[in-house]
């Protein structure tokens, strides 16, 4: 039997496993995260709160950045099923100022797409480009997070459905948001339309991915 001991964390995130009192692994994290921590893909599937979150997001943490586990926890906070009956919950994210104020940024950089039928698009071309460079080069590819897919609260079931069948399908390098707004805000902001709706925005960077993580941080932290 293992323990969370057992594995090549940082000193600061064994700590962290320490206050919350968890000492051993269950199965599916046990099997999955020497595989995450290598950067190799893992895949596993068990019950509902059976620490299947717990398995993937403790490897991400393991970064040099010291606001990790910041980083961490505000994702880990305000949680909700991503629809009525789904098993996938997801973090429910206030816009901050500092929030928005990265997102136009990265806009204006034209590292966000706008639209589940252009994000669709856009994450279909990048796998198709992966999985030739993985055939030619071999290897596995990295479990990291590189994009991140931010939702409006106000979508019906059908299209959170279709979301969720999204992430399964790149579930190693998108995360998945929720902002505490509606679509007519989304659309206010990335569209500058008053009078249209935006449920959906990709950021399609990972410097820029970063960047909209740390700002959560900043944003909590100036509060």
């Amino acid at each position: 039997m293992s323990l969370f001991t057992d594995f090549n964390f940082l000193p600061s995130l064994q700590t962290t496993l320490t206050e919350k009192a968890l000492k051993i692994p269950n199965k599916i994290q046990e099997s999955t995260i020497p595989l995450l921590l290598e950067e190799r893909t893992g895949a596993g599937a068990s019950e509902t709160e059976s620490g299947k979150t717990l398995a993937y997001a403790l490897p991400r943490a393991v970064e040099s950045d010291p606001r990790h586990k910041a980083i961490e926890m505000l994702l880990k906070g305000d949680c909700k099923p991503l629809w009525e009956k789904s098993s996938l919950k997801v973090a429910l994210i206030p816009l901050f100022p500092s929030l928005e104020a990265c997102l136009k940024a990265l806009l204006g950089r034209k590292h966000v797409e706008r639209g589940l039928e252009r994000i669709e698009q856009v994450l279909g071309n990048e796998q198709k480009g992966l999985l030739a460079l993985q055939e030619k080069q071999g290897g596995t590819p990295s479990h990291r997070v590189s994009r991140l897919l931010i939702l409006s609260n106000d979508g019906s079931e059908r299209f959170y459905r279709s979301c969720e069948k999204l992430l399964l399908q790149h579930k190693n390098r998108v995360l998945l948001l929720i902002l505490n707004e509606p679509s007519t805000r989304l659309a206010e902001i990335f569209l500058k339309e008053k009078d249209k709706t935006l449920k959906a925005i990709l950021v399609s960077d990972r410097d820029a991915v970063s960047s909209a993580l740390v700002s959560l941080v900043e944003s909590v932290q100036d509060g």
